[in-house]
């Protein structure tokens, strides 16, 4: 597991400092920023910490095999929480080419989203890219919209 951040590769200001890459309002801008994952060979899942306003402030790498990627909720939340900031969108790749998400796809968003319930954060969305396409979790009505102590991040 890597993680990002920020720029200089400081531990980030709380609550939630400087941007260190783009704004991300909808789940086609979070495909196009991360479309690069669509062609590797092996799965990768990208935890994107973002703020209210959608800019991104830290980002999380995990590299899995061929045919998955084994990532504990906590690994997710756990910079989410030392950011200061309220809101993750997941993103992950799918080498054989179909963004279709798999029964252990949806299995792994529902238990995440329900450790974000707990916490406090509001899971934004869950993003598959391939060679073919993307899919978003929200798109397919299957990922309800959050909120957060009044606060709602979402698309």
């Amino acid at each position: 597991m890597s993680v990002v951040l920020d720029a200089s590769g400081e531990p980030p200001k709380s609550p939630c400092s400087d941007p260190i890459g783009p704004q991300l309002r909808t789940p086609q801008a979070v495909a196009a920023y991360c479309s690069d994952l669509a062609l590797l060979p092996h799965e990768v899942l990208i935890a994107l910490v973002i703020d209210s306003s959608h800019h991104l402030r830290v980002r999380v790498h995990i590299d899995g095999h061929r045919h998955g990627v084994a990532a504990r909720p906590c690994e997710l939340l756990r910079p989410v929480l030392v950011s200061g900031c309220s809101a993750l969108i997941v993103v992950h790749n799918h080498p054989s080419g179909s963004p279709r998400p798999s029964a252990t796809d949806i299995a792994y968003t529902q238990r995440l989203a329900d450790a974000c319930r707990l916490l406090g954060v509001a899971l934004v969305d869950h993003v598959i890219v391939a060679s073919t396409g993307w899919t978003s979790f929200v798109q397919l009505g299957w990922l309800p919209a959050n909120h957060r102590s009044g606060d709602r991040v979402q698309w």
